[in-house]
């Protein structure tokens, strides 16, 4: 039954080969020995410390939204930039996997046999609740990893005011060290400045700088707050999901699309100061394009995907994500800078009435 589950949902079956089933297995519960592996080969010294820097960009990029937001009051804009400028960062991976001996400290405890996989995993699982009862009482780590940065993952953490951000989503479409920086921030950059823009949404103003439950909006800006989300629920509600056929359910969606935009926007806003600081880069040769059309063409190709029929029916009445074609087209719409860059005339791609919160 799980296999023909799968098959029906997503097109494929769910039964994996055994070499490839067992590398699943090894990269689940040794995420961190497989990582070290991964950066080793994929992701170096450098390629994190040009991660931050873009991250810097975008951080300057949405200070000045916070500040450019007419319907914030001062005192709540404030309070967003501070928790802006003090959010934790964890970046392609921690550290310490890089030294060999605290490596070998990590899974010291673990006696694996070459032929009992059962045993493996049972000791493997009482491994695991031993290391989360260690840290029962012991003041919270913010640089703990939640997972092995080999994982093609990022987000943000409001409870820690945290941004994660993988050795395993920097790579290929997303991010190369040695990809023009129109690319990089029309990729990944994007992808971080939707998750930082969560740290001051309707979810994050629940929670402070430090991560602890609080109100640090004022009701004036929730109030004009929640009248400006209106445009987005309206617009997001029109698209039609053409693989089964059902408008998007622009309620559940309604903090991922804000985000979108606001992350779309300052990643360009941030691609911006770099080339005030950096100057411009050289175009592709062969292709055409400028630097500001290959941002927003490496934007739409992090969102390409494929969806049958049932997925992408399960998407839209439980997830809290647009389809990626919804997620692209929707936030380009709302883009004055992408309407300008491809000198879109009025119309479906360029309306009159653009959703902006940011």
């Amino acid at each position: 039954m799980a296999e023909e589950y799968s098959s029906v949902m997503f097109g494929r079956k769910l039964e994996l080969e055994r070499c490839e089933a067992c590398v699943n297995h090894i990269s689940y519960t040794m995420q961190f020995a497989i990582a070290r592996i991964f950066v080793d080969e994929r992701f170096d010294d450098e390629s994190k410390a040009n991660t931050n820097q873009i991250i810097d960009y975008i951080q300057d990029a949405l200070l000045q939204m916070i500040d450019d937001a007419s319907w914030m009051d001062e005192l709540t804009k404030n309070t967003a930039k501070q928790k802006i400028l003090l959010m934790h960062r964890n970046i392609g991976f921690p550290d310490w996997i890089k030294n060999d001996t605290e490596l070998n400290e990590y899974y010291e405890s673990l006696d694996f046999s070459p032929t009992d996989y059962f045993g493996n995993y049972l000791q493997y699982i009482k491994w695991g609740i031993k290391k989360n009862f260690e840290s029962l009482r012991k003041p919270v780590d913010r640089t703990e990893w939640p997972f092995g940065p080999a994982k093609v993952n990022t987000f943000y953490n409001a409870a820690y005011n945290d941004l994660v951000l993988s050795a395993g989503i920097l790579q290929g479409t997303f991010y190369h060290k040695d990809s023009p920086s129109y690319l990089n921030f029309g990729g990944i950059g994007a992808i971080i400045g939707h998750e930082m823009t969560h740290a001051v949404d309707a979810g994050g103003r629940m929670y402070n700088s430090s991560g602890n439950y609080m109100k640090w909006w004022s009701n004036s800006s929730i109030q004009a707050y929640v009248k400006l989300e209106n445009c987005f629920l309206k617009q997001y509600s029109t698209y039609r999901v053409e693989e089964c056929n059902i408008n998007l359910n622009s309620h559940k969606t309604l903090g991922e699309n804000i985000a979108d935009n606001a992350g779309l926007k300052a990643a360009y806003m941030g691609y911006k100061l770099w080339v005030k600081d950096n100057g411009e880069e050289p175009w592709i040769p062969g292709m055409g394009f400028s630097p500001e059309q290959l941002f927003f063409i490496n934007f739409g190709q992090v969102w390409c995907s494929k969806y049958t029929e049932q997925s992408a029916r399960y998407q839209v009445l439980f997830g809290s994500h647009s389809p990626g074609r919804i997620r692209c087209n929707g936030s380009v719409m709302n883009s004055q800078e992408f309407s300008t860059t491809f000198s879109c005339p009025p119309g479906y791609m360029n309306p009159a009435n653009k959703c902006s919160i940011w």
